[in-house]
């Protein structure tokens, strides 16, 4: 467990605060969990949490839609179909166009 980890989780509590916010951000980061999974574990509302916070979350990572992992936004990969995919996902769709040449 990481300092930051340590340090999030003994800030766990009821109350949704930005610390906690950053905090359930950074665990959502690089995982494919839910929202939902990590305000649970912060014993917070997930529709609080994306009322107050959304715009920090979409700031800082985004759900891809095609693998569901949390990526960092500069990872977005370009979707022709208007997805929300990250880099990975979309040099795995160039690699499957290139062989059905």
């Amino acid at each position: 467990m990481t300092t930051a980890s340590l340090f999030c989780y003994n800030s766990k509590m009821k109350e949704l605060t930005p610390l906690v916010a950053h905090c359930i951000i950074d665990e959502l980061q690089g995982t494919c969990k839910t929202i939902e999974e990590i305000c649970d574990y912060y014993e917070v509302d997930p529709d609080e949490f994306l009322d107050k916070f959304a715009s920090e979350l979409d700031e800082q990572i985004f759900n891809c839609d095609k693998c569901g992992w949390w990526c960092e936004v500069g990872d977005y990969g370009n979707s022709d179909s208007g997805e929300s995919i990250c880099s990975n996902c979309e040099e795995d769709a160039d690699d499957e166009e290139s062989e059905d040449e």
